[in-house]
């Protein structure tokens, strides 16, 4: 079998490029899609199972390959044969991938003119995959972030609920949760796990993106919300231990679901406001529960997982006017409310204790917010 790959360093100058944005591209009728960064554009999408993206700067490639059920016998078949097929050089590393069995790897290949190299992704299931994410070699330690984020992108069939296929190599969502953390909700304890070494990995995860945000210096908008879609996505499965013990306390208490929002809002309101100085300024959603402790964004982006695991529709709402991330709930009640489409949020305040549906006078205009939306099934 001969695999597609378009080497974009010797056929752009020919190959019509798509004059629009790649993000959130669809893949296939059950859910699969990438979510690139802002500003790639589609190559080629003429075969639905085979397109193609490139950054901007029309230096990098992202490719998707898709081939029936049965094609390959395994991922480390698929490897070898984009090897052989690339005359290519490096290895890979076996991994589970949602039940799938997967290999991630670092290959450098040569064309007509110079080498190139980036990271491969191989998933052996339903549906055999492919995913390509190369540059020059000269460029890639330029552009690997960029290359890692592109693949770590990728949604198998809908699973919006689990990290990329990067973010599960480097850490799968374990079930080994071995620390025990206790979190004082209302005027109860909470008790539940976690592991010390996947806060690592989320924040490395956080400090990637970041990387990767600041290589927009304008207008950027598009950029700023799929820099919290990749946090949210990565962060949403594995805070499930939190959210079990917190339904448990809930269901125990008999809080009605009504008043679910205003009490998960005070109890992350009582956290110590703390920034931790890095590029991203940021701890993970899980470290903020963990830990107690968080700025804006880390809070309101773990309240509103935490109300989406309760079927409660919330968004995230950031601002570069008034540096600042609050939360927005779909819930009735007077107060402050954000107007997106048809719905209506109410504001969720989660750095100062105060009501839900307040917001200070000087931050009430909604033209300075923008709204993140997360899918989530």
């Amino acid at each position: 079998m001969r695999f597609r790959f378009v080497l974009l360093f010797l056929v752009s100058a020919i190959l019509p490029v798509a004059v629009c944005r790649a993000l959130e591209f669809s893949l296939d009728q059950y859910g699969s899609m990438v979510d690139l960064p802002d500003g790639w554009v589609i190559m080629d999408d003429s075969d639905p199972d085979f397109p193609s993206f490139s950054d901007s700067t029309m230096e990098a490639v992202f490719q998707v390959q898709r081939y029936p059920e049965n094609t390959f016998s395994s991922a480390r078949e698929m490897l070898q044969q984009i090897r052989t097929e690339l005359d290519g050089q490096g290895e890979g590393v076996d991994f589970d991938f949602l039940g799938n069995d997967a290999v991630f790897a670092d290959i450098t290949f040569p064309t007509s003119s110079f080498d190139a190299r980036g990271y491969w992704v191989c998933i052996n299931g339903e549906e055999d995959r492919i995913l390509l994410a190369f540059t020059g070699e000269s460029l890639f330690q330029e552009k690997h972030d960029t290359l890692l984020s592109c693949l770590d992108s990728y949604v198998h069939y809908g699973r919006f609920d689990q990290p990329g296929p990067v973010s599960f190599f480097d850490y799968p969502v374990s079930a080994l949760k071995t620390e025990s953390v206790t979190s004082r909700i209302g005027n109860k304890e909470v008790s539940w796990n976690v592991d010390l070494e996947e806060l690592d990995s989320l924040q490395y995860q956080i400090e990637r993106e970041a990387r990767v945000l600041i290589t927009y210096e304008d207008d950027r908008d598009d950029a700023w919300k799929r820099y919290y879609r990749q946090i949210y996505r990565n962060s949403y499965a594995r805070m499930k231990p939190l959210y079990t013990a917190i339904e448990r306390f809930i269901e125990t208490e008999g809080i009605p679901v009504e008043e679910i929002p205003r009490l998960l809002l005070s109890w992350v309101q009582q956290y110590t406001y703390e920034r931790i100085g890095t590029l991203s300024d940021m701890i993970s959603p899980l470290a903020c529960a963990a830990l107690a402790t968080g700025d804006c964004d880390a809070r309101a982006l773990l309240y509103v997982i935490l109300l989406h695991y309760f079927d409660i529709d919330a968004i995230l709402l950031v601002s570069s006017e008034y540096s600042h991330s609050v939360a927005g709930v779909d819930l009735e009640g007077k107060g402050a409310r954000f107007i997106l489409g048809g719905d209506s949020y109410l504001v969720a305040e989660t750095t100062e204790q105060i009501a839900l549906g307040l917001i200070a006078k000087d931050m009430a205009d909604p033209s300075g917010w923008i709204p993140v939306i997360f899918t989530r099934y």
